[in-house]
């Protein structure tokens, strides 16, 4: 019986294969024609020209896909093989098609002079914050004067009443053995 599959699987591969594919392009075509290229040429849809040549570009390898496909149809003969499946056509067609919605379907980049604009009075709103903290010697609003030490400092000694980190490990070690 796998002898039989064997024979007979890639034979019933191959013919739904070849009867299939001619929909599948025809499937393609139109909605290239249809429902991709208005929407290119639709005033109303915002695209950079970036998205556009992204596009393009996403149709481009699908073509070349197609083209290749019909090639390989013309020279080999029915009994021979191809290299592609039914599915595999399908799942190019149908990512294309879920690239382009998610291109289109974006929301419009906003205007780089603006955010450029922007970062520059942050930066310098920002830095003359921090100059200004630096010469009072003073903390920030946003910062506590509560005795901590800075990461810089803990290998200083401990302050007064404090107890270094290997003591206060020490202790805690003590306490739990009791």
């Amino acid at each position: 019986m796998s002898a039989l599959s064997a024979v007979g699987r890639p034979v019933k591969a191959r013919f739904r294969f070849r009867n299939e594919i001619g929909e599948w392009v025809d499937y393609y075509q139109k909605y290239k024609t249809e429902k991709l290229e208005p929407k290119l040429m639709n005033e109303e849809i915002k695209l950079t020209d970036e998205a556009r040549q992204n596009i393009a570009a996403k149709v481009q390898v699908v073509d070349e896909f197609m083209v290749e496909i019909n090639t390989a149809l013309q020279e080999k003969p029915k009994e021979m093989d191809l290299p592609w499946t039914i599915e595999q056509v399908e799942n190019k067609i149908e990512a294309l098609k879920a690239e382009v919605h998610a291109i289109l379907t974006a929301p419009p980049p906003k205007p780089k002079e603006e955010k450029k604009e922007e970062a520059k009075e942050e930066s310098k709103d920002g830095q003359a914050e921090a100059d200004k903290e630096e010469a009072s010697g003073e903390p920030g609003a946003d910062q506590q004067d509560n005795g901590d030490v800075d990461m810089k400092d803990e290998g200083q000694p401990a302050a007064d009443g404090e107890k270094p980190d290997a003591q206060m490990d020490a202790a805690a070690d003590a306490g739990q053995a009791n």
